[in-house]
């Protein structure tokens, strides 16, 4: 997911990725915290109770 949400922002946002909005927050934070979540999720790992092939 981080790296649909990189290829999302270069494609579609690149304009705003400088920008900030009418209450002068961040215009791609929704996309932000999306890829950070995915960042997150992807070195914490799946855990204990992950299906495993064995």
């Amino acid at each position: 997911m981080a790296g649909n949400m990189i290829v999302a922002v270069i494609l579609v946002h690149l304009g705003q990725f400088w920008s900030l909005n009418d209450q002068g927050g961040w215009m791609l934070e929704l996309q932000g915290m999306y890829f950070f979540g995915a960042v997150a999720i992807l070195f914490l790992g799946s855990g204990r109770m992950a299906l495993r092939p064995d």
